[in-house]
């Protein structure tokens, strides 16, 4: 974002998803998504699990920068429900993305407590993951996901929204 928007822009949803990085072996920097193809080199890249304390810094960095250039802007954190697709580690992928999940999902909760979420009007927390984990997954079909077990479904989706807006949506 550019200041101009960070000043302009009401509410922010920061929807957090992937505890596996990619990053620079130099420089420890983590990239924005996975290496291209081609442009791999493995002296350079790596990819490595996101600590709790680091996902927590991250999150509190991203808060202050957001009030910084808008101190009247609304920040939802959420944790996207959505499960790893594949993992470079030498474990499941299930066992991967319910690791990176649950380190994220802590990390957002303690940073939610340090900045003293539930006394704010301008801090939330939308526990879209929650709700599908723990409502939607024993009682909608597929669990609330498409039939690939990955994607939600189009009933799942507009139910969360529904849940999103009728809590969330300035009236």
């Amino acid at each position: 974002f550019m200041e101009k928007e960070l000043k302009e822009t009401n509410v922010f949803v920061i929807t957090v998803g992937v505890g596996e990085v990619w990053y620079n072996k130099e420089t420890n920097d983590v990239f924005w998504r996975a290496i291209p193809d081609g442009q791999y080199d493995e002296k350079i890249h790596g990819c490595r699990v996101s600590s709790f304390a680091e996902n927590k810094e991250n999150f509190h960095k991203i808060f202050n920068l957001i009030k910084k250039h808008n101190p009247d802007a609304q920040v939802v954190f959420t944790i996207s429900p959505v499960p790893l697709n594949a993992t470079f580690r030498p474990v499941s992928c299930l066992t991967a993305s319910q690791v990176t999940t649950s380190i994220l999902r802590g990390s957002v909760d303690e940073f939610f407590r340090e900045a003293d979420g539930h006394n704010r009007n301008d801090l939330w927390y939308f526990p879209s993951y929650d709700i599908v984990k723990e409502i939607f997954s024993p009682v909608m079909e597929n669990g609330g996901y498409s039939p690939d077990g990955r994607h939600l479904s189009k009933e799942c989706v507009e139910k969360m929204m529904g849940f999103f807006m009728k809590y969330y949506a300035i009236k």
